[in-house]
């Protein structure tokens, strides 16, 4: 009505959905300013990074992505307005716009309420797994289990020295108030030591399970009601089971079934390759344990007495009689305990499985955010185009 070309008409548009591009993209720097470290706590607590959420690099994507947004929100509008007789249109008594452009705001709500309805989905299905990995039996239980791992002064220290101190520790912690039972391993959980192999009388070899083995595990004889294995045939490891005595095993039902499919595996010898010594008598049978975590197969292992195991020592396994997080503070005391102690390391059971389960927790998390917030843009926008459409 001015007088103002199409060139100066486009202008405007463009220029006006930048600066709306601009305030949005100073708005995300300020929220990732104040919720960065919130996120990175919260997704990835054992992740070291940068004193500062808003690196070059963030900086840098987020100004390209605001010249992104206003170039694609702003063009396709202002030639479609510029393309036009502006006389035209008023004359038309102030009637709806084209179909051209009334199909066109149409397609772009109707995908945008499609990419929204796909990633809420895709959330409920991550949310889902999450849901099912979190109830798969380990065999342990890992919602009431503690690890302490002793750190020692002198990395020369002997290591039968080394266990002794390992044993008086687990008699410590045995005394807190919060504590139901304790009992002291060789090896963390998930771990397991791959043994020499072993092999059962009368058989050169057994078959390769996916999982591997035989791996070889010594505890107290508090081993398996601590950390929640039910012995299913035989009994487990006790207190006469000494260092001068038979020396013994309770194999896993896995290495039960591998080595006697057909026999009764109580009292069976494990041997040594190229001797027929017995080196471990069969005593009981344990049900299965998930070796790695989350991922774990079935694989090949046998308990073994911690008295006949000297050296083999290391790692202090608590229950907890609420949860696992309440012990922890009383068992990082035990880090001084003895001279040759530096400190105590404690750390769940439920916490070093949950690296495993950090793809699930993540994807769950960030497609059910995404999803909430295109769910808030998608509404906006259809109140937007219902609202236009009603004005016009």
């Amino acid at each position: 009505a001015l007088g103002a070309g199409r060139r100066v008409i486009v202008g405007g548009a463009i220029l006006e959905a930048r600066a709306l591009a601009i305030m949005g993209g100073i708005l995300a720097l300020l929220i990732s300013r104040w919720v960065g470290e919130i996120v990175r706590s919260t997704l990835f607590p054992d992740v070291l990074f940068p004193a500062s959420a808003l690196t070059p690099r963030a900086v840098l994507f987020t100004g390209i992505a605001t010249l992104i947004a206003g170039l694609s929100a702003s063009i396709l509008p202002a030639f479609q307005g510029g393309r036009h007789d502006q006389a035209v249109g008023l004359q038309r008594d102030g009637l709806g716009a084209s179909p051209r452009r009334s199909v066109l705001r149409s397609t772009l709500t109707v995908a945008q309420a499609a990419m929204t309805v796909t990633l809420l989905v895709g959330a409920g299905l991550f949310l889902r797994s999450l849901q099912e990995l979190r109830s798969i039996d380990l065999g342990l239980d890992v919602d009431r289990l503690a690890m302490v791992f002793l750190q020692f002064r002198s990395p020369t220290l002997d290591r039968a020295r080394q266990s002794e101190l390992v044993l008086e520790a687990a008699e410590l912690a045995a005394r807190l108030p919060s504590v139901a039972s304790v009992a002291a391993a060789s090896d963390r959980f998930p771990g397991g030591y791959p043994a020499s192999p072993v092999r059962p009388v009368g058989v050169d070899s057994v078959p390769l399970l996916p999982g591997g083995g035989p791996y070889m595990y010594a505890g107290s004889p508090e081993f398996f009601g601590t950390v929640g294995l039910a012995i299913t045939r035989g009994r487990g490891i006790d207190s006469s089971d000494l260092a001068s005595s038979e020396r013994i095993s309770v194999v896993s039902e896995t290495m039960a079934r591998t080595f006697w499919p057909e026999r009764d595996p109580i009292d069976q010898c494990l041997l040594r390759p190229g001797s027929d010594e017995c080196a471990f008598r069969v005593v009981g049978v344990v049900e299965d344990a998930a070796r790695s975590g989350f991922r774990d197969a079935s694989s090949v292992a046998y308990y073994v007495p911690a008295t006949q195991a000297t050296g083999w020592i290391w790692v202090i396994f608590v229950r907890a009689r609420g949860e696992a997080g309440d012990v922890v503070a009383d068992l990082r005391a035990l880090g001084s305990f003895a001279p040759e102690v530096r400190s105590a390391l404690v750390e769940t059971v439920r916490d070093s499985l949950d690296p495993q389960a950090r793809s699930w927790t993540l994807g769950a998390t960030m497609f059910t955010v995404f999803g909430m917030l295109a769910l808030i843009v998608a509404a906006i926008g259809l109140y937007s185009v219902l609202a236009f459409d009603v004005a016009q």
